[in-house]
């Protein structure tokens, strides 16, 4: 998991993806 955060914070932070 720590390797790969990107995936869950996307997950888990929707309207943060958005602004990538």
């Amino acid at each position: 998991v720590a390797l790969r955060p990107t995936p869950l914070l996307q997950q888990r932070n929707p309207h943060r993806a958005r602004s990538q």
